[in-house]
């Protein structure tokens, strides 16, 4: 801020990117628990594709990790070998705009507005789970055919979910102080979530077999996959009476890297796993404790959840990324 009490553009700017990354964040995580579909009419959307295809190669200019910029390119080459190119396609666009959205949470200075979103989210939907648990209130199904809504989210998996990547972000930021309380705490919750839920037993009968079916299918797609976004899709016509007599139809893995396996092939899957190698490799490497413990848990959520592909998650999990990337720079740059 310049003397006299007049305000600089950069300090402007600033404002600007930490408050439109907050008002998205916020939009999204509290949006109704539906599952978002881009319908765009024919006669536009090869116009509309190759304009984000063009914004996909310009992240070769961004100042983003080389691995994005990679996979970026290849989820466009992808969405044209598909084997369903109107959804990956689709998908596609919107990859891109959590790319460009990472790309704009990079910009972000001040941190502590988007710190009191997420901490306001916990309170918010420990306050609407309680009412809902003793007053088992109808309001918040958003007339969806299904069950009362858990929270701001949809059922218990996803708000658990929602919560683990609200507390991980949280510790990243240190709003949440790493102690023997804290690492306690979340001992007994993935213990007790491990057991009272009989997860083992779901790892042998039902997300098991799925993951080993998924992978199987993986084999015929070996280098491209199927296409990014097809999974829901084409899953169910293949999982078979068997997995589907376990717990129904299954339209996300519940692993973030079997279910990337499957619509992107060994190239995307190879381009997502070293770029997150060499992150936890510079994060152990600068002693980043409190955004390793953070990543720990969002590993966890991507290994049994599926918050990449929720609306109320995905951009909570993009502005993690961009602030872990953030505060490597940061410390790269007071060495």
């Amino acid at each position: 801020m310049k003397a006299g009490g007049a305000i600089s553009p950069p300090f402007l700017m600033n404002k600007i990117y930490t408050y439109l990354s907050a008002i998205i964040i916020t939009g999204f995580a509290l949006c109704p628990p539906i599952n978002f579909e881009v319908y765009i009419p024919d006669r536009n959307f090869l116009w509309i594709f190759l304009m984000f295809g063009f914004l996909g190669f310009y992240t070769i200019f961004l100042k983003v990790s080389i691995f994005i910029k990679l996979f970026s390119i290849y989820a466009f080459i992808n969405s044209l070998c598909t084997t369903s190119p109107l959804v990956s396609q689709e998908a596609y666009i919107l990859l891109i705009g959590c790319v460009y959205f990472y790309a704009l949470c990079l910009q972000v200075k001040d941190w502590k507005v988007l710190s009191n979103c997420l901490m306001t989210f916990l309170i918010l939907d420990i306050v609407l789970v309680l009412i809902q648990l003793f007053h088992k209130d109808k309001l918040l199904n958003f007339n969806l055919k299904e069950n009362t809504c858990y929270g701001t989210v949809g059922n218990w998996m996803q708000l658990k979910c929602f919560l683990i990547l609200c507390i991980a972000f949280l510790i990243a930021l240190k709003k949440i102080k790493i102690n023997k309380w804290l690492l306690s705490g979340l001992v007994v919750f993935i213990l007790t979530y491990f057991f009272k839920h009989n997860v083992f037993h779901n790892f042998l009968m039902c997300r098991g077999p799925v993951w080993l079916k998924t992978i199987s299918l993986s084999s015929d797609h070996p280098f491209l996959g199927y296409g990014i976004g097809t999974f829901k899709f084409l899953f169910p016509g293949f999982q078979g009476q068997d997995i589907y007599a376990l717990e129904g139809i299954w339209r996300h893995a519940h692993n973030f890297w079997v279910q990337l396996l499957f619509e992107t092939g060994y190239i995307g899957l190879f381009i997502a796993l070293l770029g997150m190698f060499v992150l936890v490799y510079k994060l152990l490497k600068n002693g980043l404790w409190h955004l390793l413990l953070g990543l720990s848990l969002v590993s966890y959520s991507l290994m049994f959840h599926f918050p990449d592909r929720q609306s109320s998650t995905v951009l909570i999990l993009v502005a993690f990324f961009a602030y872990t990337v953030k505060e490597l720079r940061c410390q790269r740059n007071l060495k």
